[in-house]
């Protein structure tokens, strides 16, 4: 070989050595490693110094976060993240709940569910990671604090104005929010043994006695209540009186009639008017009172003057008692002859 054709091929030896040098920085991947010839194209999937080459590998780091931030209480489902400066392997991967400090429990995924204890404690998820080189880092999350979620706030009242006893008192509450409420009913403010439901049937020992509903609702051991107005049970009342149609003038009409109340009927006090029709107007002319058996029967007796023939009406008013209702009679009417 001649020397010029030495010297060529010298020289073109040299370019390639000197064309592959300056190829190889094409061939420092992701994440600023260089990995050599056995690394995929920055595109594909490796972790930094897989091929033992950390040349312009960085320092593994992380940070971490957890949603959601705030409005949590009992029950809520936290999800908390990693994101690493490098490709790690997700083997390599661990985590682990903090609360006030301490690690909690089995509580080692990236997901947590809030319980009562946490309440008012600083929850942090610590996540831990290794790389390609073996090189290992943790990273935390920012504290959070779950709270307790307001108590509800309730309106009760009773679905009727009126009770009597006997008869099915209802009452309706209604929360600011779903819950789950207990019943108590008070008799002139002292619970009712078993009254433990929204309805409740008022009994001849409420008879002129408050009643009223307390709603509770208890969370995480505080409490929360919704009261009823008062409503006093009255006792149902009926009354009747009944007379002969016709009367000869000068004799006594005979007034039968019967009282009935749940509250009981015996010795009450009947007032009986009779009534005169004079022209257009109907005019008082007496006014007797009676009292009725232990049966809620009475009798009385009205006096027609021979004066005062024409028509004639009766009326019965019982005046009632305490938890009692007053009652009025229909009218009985005669014609005196």
């Amino acid at each position: 070989m001649t020397l010029g054709r030495l010297l060529l091929v010298l020289s073109m030896i040299i370019a390639g050595v000197f064309a592959v040098g300056s190829a190889a920085p094409a061939m420092a991947h992701q994440n600023g490693c260089h990995a050599a010839h056995s690394c995929p194209s920055d595109t594909g999937s490796y972790i930094c110094g897989d091929t033992g080459n950390y040349t312009y590998c960085p320092g593994l780091s992380g940070s971490g976060s957890v949603t959601p931030s705030s409005g949590i209480t009992v029950g809520t489902a936290l999800t908390g993240y990693v994101t690493w400066s490098v490709a790690v392997s997700s083997t390599s991967k661990t985590y682990q709940w903090y609360r006030a400090g301490t690690a909690i429990p089995d509580a080692v995924a990236s997901t947590y569910t809030v319980t009562l204890e946490d309440i008012g404690q600083t929850l942090v998820l610590t996540g831990t990671a290794v790389d390609g080189r073996g090189q290992a880092a943790s990273a935390s999350s920012a504290p959070v604090t779950p709270a307790h979620p307001p108590m509800p706030v309730g309106t009760a009242g009773f679905t009727a104005t009126t009770a009597t006893v006997g008869t099915l008192i209802t009452a309706a509450v209604v929360w600011s929010r779903p819950a789950a409420a207990t019943y108590q009913w008070y008799r002139s403010d002292a619970p009712i043994p078993g009254a433990t439901g929204s309805s409740y049937t008022a009994t001849l020992e409420d008879l002129g006695r408050p009643v009223r509903l307390v709603a509770t609702v208890t969370e995480y051991g505080r409490t929360a209540t919704a009261n009823t107005p008062s409503l006093t049970p009255t006792a149902t009342t009926s009354l009747t009186l009944k007379t002969r149609s016709a009367i000869t003038a000068g004799r006594k009409a005979v007034l039968r009639g019967t009282l009935s109340t749940v509250a009981g009927p015996a010795e009450r006090l009947v007032k009986l008017q009779a009534w005169q029709r004079v022209g257009r107007r109907w005019v008082l002319r007496s006014t007797v009172s009676t009292v009725t058996s232990s049966t809620g029967s009475f009798t009385a007796k009205q006096r027609i003057q021979t004066s005062r023939t024409g028509s004639w009406r009766f009326k019965a008013t019982f005046a009632g008692a305490l938890g009692v209702e007053t009652a009025q009679s229909p009218f009985a009417s005669l014609v005196a002859r």
